[in-house]
């Protein structure tokens, strides 16, 4: 039976030190892939996979020990259960013939209720569990230098403080910059969609304002989509 999946982030039970530490092991070992979880791009992996992976980290536990504790990983909420299907991507046609094998299919998943964590290859589980990177320490630690570091300001050098107004000016341009590439973007296809009387979608950097990398937001250069209107079936 499916259950309703809550946006807000699951409250999830505490586990025991030796427990924190297979699971963290596990996030970073297991097969993973990504799908859509009403609307939300989260990871997800199949039971044989995760079954597998903590097999390899836990080599002392048995079998029904290791369901134990994927059990135990499951109802505390660190990861859900969720059946998976596809859906085709609706793209717009221009007037070439696209092939089958050019068609993309998005992956969405769905919560299920389960009280036990199945082994296998058939069913899925989506990770909830997102645990605090080093990446995430350093950028705490930069901010809090960044803060005593401000305060610290009449003490300054002046070589040094002549620096940091020279960084400013420039992320101030880079900032200039950006923005005016978007409004650019928006120019650019507004002029050549009234020109082109509605049929022509054109998007310069279309992935700049995705959720993506930084250099993933700059490709492609450019995307073209034409509008065709179906003709009524008689």
């Amino acid at each position: 039976m499916s259950g309703r999946y809550n946006r807000k982030k699951p409250v999830q039970i505490e586990l025991a030190k030796n427990e924190k530490s297979m699971l963290d092991k596990l996030k970073k070992s297991c097969p993973i892939k990504k799908g859509l979880l009403e609307k939300q791009k989260v990871a997800h992996f199949r039971g044989s996979d995760a079954f597998d992976s903590i097999k390899n980290i836990a080599t002392d536990l048995k079998d029904h020990d290791i369901l134990k504790l994927m059990t135990k990983f499951m109802v505390s909420g660190y990861f859900m259960p969720v059946s998976k299907y596809t859906t085709p991507v609706k793209q717009k046609k221009n007037n070439e013939k696209s092939s089958t094998s050019q068609k993309k299919f998005i992956v969405n998943l769905s919560p299920l209720e389960l009280t036990e964590f199945s082994p296998s290859e058939i069913q899925y589980y989506a990770w909830l569990y997102e645990p605090i990177t080093y990446y995430q320490y350093l950028i705490c630690l930069g901010v809090a230098l960044a803060v005593i570091g401000y305060y610290l300001k009449p003490f300054w050098p002046s070589t040094l403080e002549m620096g940091v107004s020279y960084i400013s000016i420039a992320m101030v341009v880079l900032l200039c910059i950006f923005v005016g590439i978007a409004l650019f973007r928006y120019v650019v296809f507004i002029t050549v969609f009234l020109c082109s009387g509605g049929k022509v979608y054109f998007w310069y950097l279309p992935s700049l304002t995705k959720d993506c990398g930084v250099l993933e937001s700059f490709q492609p250069l450019y995307s073209i989509d034409y509008y065709q209107e179906k003709q009524k079936e008689e």
